[in-house]
């Protein structure tokens, strides 16, 4: 533990070098799991509609409470609390190579994730499997995440980012964030928005230098 205390330490201090001519400042970054690693909802959507002989598609979810696209005497959520339900799911275009190009730029990067007591280990077997360079200890099962603090928060979920301590609270884009909510409507006024993981590394990359 004190070797990657040290590690992580020096890492920190040696981004805060010149870096091609530009000086940059690493940063704290919290990642979300869910709609921003991983799509668990197209999996659930596919479950659902086998199940139920529905045609739920992924566009036709335009609101983060799902019970809301459900016939009525079903249970979409039910699939979130079986067992392997995370376990297999696989990794959104783009995470893998620029979480390790975020963690190699020097950056603290952990993820941030909230789940049914059925499913956090697969979550953490997922990750560890999918990001072999993240330790174990920079996944943090957590739902109440207003009490986590960092430079960057990065989440598809308005609830996550409206009491953030992170100076920097960023969308990840779906159909269901598209609007923000009048409950939510500060937002509008800090909030960015990617739509991919290349957008998002490019904005880490100009806040780190904004901040030096």
């Amino acid at each position: 533990m004190l070797y990657r205390f040290y590690k992580r330490t020096w890492l920190r201090w040696w981004s805060d070098i010149l870096k091609g001519g530009a000086y940059v400042k690493s940063l704290q970054i919290i990642l979300d799991s869910d709609g921003v690693l991983v799509d668990p909802i197209t999996k659930l959507l596919k479950l659902y509609n086998e199940e139920y002989g529905e045609n739920l598609q992924l566009s036709d979810i335009k609101d983060w409470d799902l019970t809301k696209f459900q016939r009525e005497g079903t249970d979409i959520l039910k699939y979130f609390r079986q067992d392997g339900f995370f376990r297999d799911l696989e990794l959104i275009e783009g995470a893998d190579y620029y979480i390790k190009k975020m963690i190699d730029d020097g950056h603290d990067v952990v993820i941030a994730t909230s789940s049914p007591k059925e499913g956090i280990l697969d979550k953490i077997d997922n990750i560890m499997e999918n990001l072999p360079f993240i330790e174990e200890d920079r996944i943090i099962p957590i739902t109440r995440k207003f009490l986590l603090a960092g430079d960057i928060i990065l989440d598809d979920a308005f609830h996550n980012l409206i009491n953030t301590k992170c100076k920097y609270p960023v969308i990840y884009n779906w159909e269901w964030n598209k609007t923000i909510p009048d409950k939510y409507s500060e937002l509008n006024s800090r909030v960015s928005r990617v739509n991919n993981w290349e957008e998002f590394y490019e904005l880490v990359t100009d806040i780190s230098k904004r901040e030096c």
